[in-house]
């Protein structure tokens, strides 16, 4: 009897001893396994997407040596088209950002070298994401509106609660035209 006891605690200490050789070496290193493939995932996925964006890049080189490095101009016969023209695409820009221009008055154009410009004050008042927005657009937009000069006033109104800073933003613009390029 005592043999067979004897030998049952044998057996009982070879399982624990498995047992925890088991959890001790193998379940880690399974972990370890799965740690790996994981992050060999998310590597080969951050590859795929950088290779996307070496692709987008490469299309842009493309294009602008294509245009020979020549930035587009905003095209019209006459200042006051051109004034007409940027004026709506302001309209355009705000209506996009969710804000509407207090004013938009035509001013010195400034220096820009090479080319007629036309220039324009223009004052709004928003919350900081619209102007945040706003801003963005008129940096991408094409042809380009260039912005000399930006005054922000943070403005606080008695009995007004808003999550963003109400912002009154006075920007002077220049636009660069081309008046040759449309024939009259």
């Amino acid at each position: 009897m005592k043999r067979i006891a004897k030998r049952y605690i044998w057996i009982a200490f070879a399982l624990a001893g498995f047992t925890l050789a088991v959890v001790l070496v193998v379940v880690p290193a399974l972990q370890w396994r799965a740690g790996i493939e994981a992050t060999y995932e998310n590597e080969r996925h951050e590859q795929v997407r950088l290779i996307g964006q070496i692709r987008e890049l490469e299309i842009r080189r493309a294009r602008l040596s294509q245009d020979e490095g020549q930035i587009p101009l905003w095209e019209a016969a006459r200042i006051g088209e051109a004034n007409a023209r940027i004026q709506q695409a302001l309209g355009r820009i705000g209506d996009e950002s969710g804000l509407s221009f207090q004013s938009v008055i035509p001013s010195n154009p400034g220096d820009v070298p090479l080319v007629t410009s036309v220039g324009f004050r223009v004052e709004i008042e928003g919350t900081f994401d619209r102007i945040v927005s706003l801003l963005g657009r008129l940096e991408s937009h094409s042809p380009p509106l260039l912005i000399e000069r930006a005054t922000l006033r943070r403005l606080s109104r008695p009995g007004e609660r808003s999550s963003q800073p109400l912002l009154m933003v006075q920007l002077d613009l220049h636009a660069p035209v081309d008046l040759l390029a449309v024939s009259e």
